[in-house]
C-alpha cells in the first residue's frame, strides 16, 4: 500500500506540473508510514483500504491546492501542515 501511496503522490503533483520539495516528500512518507502502521489490521479490508486511498487523494489534493493559491510551483511543508490544518479525513488528519 505504501507504494501505491507515494506513486499516487507523485503523480498528482505530475499531472498538475507541481515539483515536490525534499522535506515535503519526506514528511508525506513519514505520515504514510505513521498511518499504515497505526492501521495495519484496519487496511487489510479492501473496503477499509479503499476509503483510506480516497482519503489520502484528497488530503494530496488539498496539498496541491494550497500550493497553487500560494502560486508555487512545489509543494513544501507549508502545504503538508495546511492540509493537515483544514482536514477532517480519517486517519490522515489525526
Amino acid at each position: 500500500m505504501r507504494s501505491i501511496l507515494i506513486d499516487s503522490y507523485i503523480r498528482a503533483t505530475v499531472r498538475v506540473d507541481l515539483g515536490i520539495s525534499r522535506q515535503a516528500l519526506r514528511m508525506m512518507s513519514d505520515h504514510i508510514d505513521r498511518v499504515l502502521s497505526q492501521n495495519a489490521e484496519r487496511f487489510t479490508d479492501p473496503e477499509a483500504f479503499e476509503k483510506a486511498l480516497g482519503g489520502f487523494l484528497e488530503f494530496t489534493q488539498r496539498m496541491i491546492m494550497n500550493a497553487e493559491q500560494r502560486g508555487s510551483d512545489t509543494l513544501d511543508e507549508a502545504d503538508f501542515f495546511a492540509a493537515r490544518g483544514r482536514c477532517g479525513i480519517i486517519w490522515w488528519c489525526e
